[in-house]
């Protein structure tokens, strides 16, 4: 984890702290799904770990006096985007371009890109490169749902070797 980003102090390490758990929770995600393949239906194609969503980067550039600078979302996207993406090389972000993406464009946009590295060095850890998605509700699968589809199909599992034995 890239501990140099967070501001010292109390916040400072709770931020980092939060991090750190984050990153444990996709990893531990991931490594479910790769242990069960009947798991393989909670991913999706448009689901790439570290791809930066661009509607966070259009819902930040908004000016009240420009509905949207658009054309700054894209670049903003772009250049962040190729960062996670090259970030399989290493972790080659300049820490002060991050801060002033957040003092520029706040921190759920801050955020964003975070996740987007997370996601990278957590694909990079384990050779698994899709995010666990919920694909009825359209979004990312929490360690929850998963742990709950491990235990049916482990029930299941269970069952199959019980009535083979019979």
């Amino acid at each position: 984890m890239e501990g140099k980003i967070f501001n010292g102090g109390a916040v400072g390490i709770l931020e980092e702290l939060i991090e750190s758990a984050e990153e444990e929770v996709l990893l531990a995600s991931c490594r479910l799904i790769k242990l069960y393949p009947e798991l393989e239906h909670c991913v999706g194609v448009q689901t790439i770990m570290g791809c930066l969503p661009f509607e966070k980067f259009v819902e930040a550039c908004k000016d009240p006096q420009d509905e949207t600078n658009e054309m700054r979302a894209k670049t903003l996207h772009k250049f962040w985007n190729r960062q996670t993406a090259s970030s399989s090389t290493g972790f080659p972000y300049d820490v002060q371009q991050l801060l002033i993406v957040k003092s520029n464009y706040g921190d759920h946009l801050y955020e964003t890109i975070l996740k987007g590295f997370r996601e990278a060095r957590v694909a990079l850890k384990i050779g698994y490169y899709v995010k666990p998605w919920n694909l009825e509700a359209s979004r990312e699968a929490s360690l929850q749902e998963i742990v709950d589809k491990v235990r049916t199909i482990a029930h299941r599992r269970r069952r199959n070797v019980i009535r083979r034995d019979d």
